[in-house]
């Protein structure tokens, strides 16, 4: 038996999904950003944006098995040494800072940690329509990157890029 629940892959979106034992639903994918590739003014390949739905509206309880079949996702992608991944919790409420609070407990637990380094930016967006709001991001990223040192500095370089852009 799994220690996680089964999903399937969606090849037309890219798309994985698995439905946990309260009937709740989810979506996890992996969608090309290109935020580095802007920061740096050259064509970076393989940087992701990680997207997790909860596709029904039901409250969903603490379920482990939500946690490892998100991290058996994650893991699988990382199978590729030269992939990254970007997480974005914004919006100017509590409910993207308990976002991040919940990936960064995952990342802790979770196995991968010996292979794939987190880093974590919370990138203060001065805006004179919005105001000023945070926005919670975390960088993962394999050790055996070859592009580690070049991709880790570039992550750092985005509250000074978004800034500079008002």
């Amino acid at each position: 038996m799994h220690d996680h629940y089964r999903y399937t892959y969606d090849d037309i979106n890219s798309t994985y999904q698995f439905t946990t034992k309260n009937n709740i639903s989810y979506l996890v994918a992996f969608v090309k950003d290109e935020t580095f590739s802007m920061i740096s003014s050259r064509e970076i390949d393989k940087v992701f944006q990680l997207v997790v739905d909860k596709t029904t509206d039901h409250k969903e309880l603490m379920d482990l098995f939500v946690f490892k079949t998100i991290e058996h996702i994650i893991y699988s992608f990382f199978r590729s040494t030269s992939n990254s991944l970007i997480y974005v919790c914004s919006g100017q409420n509590d409910a993207a800072f308990k976002r991040h609070k919940v990936f960064s407990r995952w990342y802790v637990r979770s196995s991968y940690r010996e292979n794939i380094v987190k880093f974590d930016n919370v990138i203060r967006i001065e805006n004179v329509v919005l105001e000023k709001y945070e926005v919670y991001t975390s960088y993962l990223i394999h050790k055996e990157n070859i592009n580690y040192k070049d991709l880790t500095a570039l992550f750092f370089q985005l509250e000074d890029v978004l800034n500079s852009s008002k």
